[in-house]
């Protein structure tokens, strides 16, 4: 696999913990780095990817929940009163 170098300027705690990191599990700087931005991009592009795959099953059936309705949700959970899920109440793409 070819490498590439990379530059970033990242902050005195960040670079500590990275040090520090490094030190605790007995691998090379550049090696923690590498871990940790490989898990990070690749979490990203799955989030990324599941989202898109979400808005377009959404755009097939057409069915949305408005952001009010579903806030309201979200906000009543774990309180007494909480609600159930919303029903769908938005029949075209929001723009």
């Amino acid at each position: 696999m070819s490498k590439h170098m990379v530059s970033v300027r990242i902050s005195e705690e960040l670079s500590v913990k990275i040090d520090t990191l490094a030190a605790l599990t007995h691998r090379p700087r550049s090696e923690v780095l590498n871990g940790a931005l490989e898990e990070f991009v690749d979490e990203k592009v799955r989030l990324y990817r599941d989202i898109d795959e979400a808005l377009k099953e959404a755009d097939e059936d057409g069915e949305w929940i408005s952001h009010e309705k579903m806030s309201e949700w979200l906000l009543s959970w774990g309180s007494e009163n909480e609600l159930p899920p919303p029903e769908p109440d938005i029949f075209t793409k929001p723009k």
